[in-house]
């Protein structure tokens, strides 16, 4: 997710951070909000993010099963929630179930509402050496998510209301969908240092042809001038909202040259960043 600028982004998630936390206090029952944006999880409160169960926390203690969590909560995720579209019930690799309530419209998904982890009374523990921690999780309650739900709704159109992507083609496939929604959250994890097509064509289970392929086509403009297009949108709001040295922000836009970077600038805004951050003061930009 983008935002207009460092402080909305902070209010923002201060916002459905008390929001989901009021919900959880009243209910019982753990809400988690799972953002395709990276800053989320440095903003937020773990507990509001991360399932904190004592039965997850010893199967994430596991090096082997922790690959399993990551990609429940990645790639198959994305894809559950664009194909349904509406809340569902899913089941994860520990045995236990989540009730997920995407947050999306017609052209933007942000990210979807964990309500859970839940038990089921026909089950059983899948890893026998964690059942007492599985005991301790509460039975399926329907009604109870229906009620979370509804409780959820102002925040889910909250989030929709603060939120911006980029537009894929139309026409995309969910599976691709999903892809170019981990490969756009990936990016800007790095943007501030080295993005390599390679390493995001990887976390896309992709090749690195067949993902600057599919980049190029669902964005409608290729990685390389995607990556500098972020980079000068993430200095200009830099410029625009602290008083960082300019060396600064180069480097936290990820350019390790400072005349790069300025020359870069530029040739995409018409300004130097010194220019840039004046015009922004007296609030003369185009």
């Amino acid at each position: 997710m983008f935002y207009a600028s460092l402080f909305s982004m902070n209010h923002f998630y201060g916002t459905l951070e008390k929001g989901i936390g009021a919900i959880k206090n009243l209910t019982g029952i753990p809400i988690l909000w799972k953002s395709l944006d990276t800053e989320a999880s440095h903003i937020i409160n773990q507990v509001h993010c991360t399932h904190q169960t004592p039965y997850c926390l010893e199967i994430k203690a596991h090096v082997d099963k922790l690959p399993n969590c990551r990609f429940d909560d990645n790639i198959s995720l994305i894809l559950d929630s664009l194909t349904r579209k509406e809340p569902f019930l899913r089941k994860c690799h520990g045995g236990v179930i989540d009730y997920i309530i995407p947050v999306m419209n017609e052209v933007c998904y942000a990210g979807c509402f964990f309500c859970g982890p839940w038990r089921q009374p026909e089950r059983n523990c899948p890893y026998n050496d964690h059942t007492d921690a599985y005991l301790q999780i509460p039975l399926f309650d329907q009604e109870v998510c229906h009620e979370i739900e509804w409780l959820l709704l102002p925040y889910g159109e909250f989030i929709i209301a603060n939120t911006t992507v980029p537009q894929f083609k139309k026409g995309l496939s969910p599976g691709n969908a999903a892809r170019m929604h981990l490969a756009l959250s990936a990016i800007k994890q790095n943007l501030h240092g080295s993005v390599k097509a390679e390493i995001i064509a990887g976390a896309c289970s992709l090749s690195v042809s067949r993902f600057l392929h599919l980049f190029s086509e669902a964005m409608q403009i290729s990685f390389s001038n995607f990556i500098v297009r972020e980079r000068i949108n993430l200095a200009k709001r830099l410029i625009e909202n602290t008083n960082q040295p300019m060396g600064l922000i180069a480097e936290q836009s990820g350019y390790t040259s400072q005349s790069y970077f300025n020359q870069v600038f530029r040739s995409r805004t018409g300004y130097s960043p010194g220019e840039y951050r004046k015009l922004a003061r007296i609030d003369t930009l185009p």
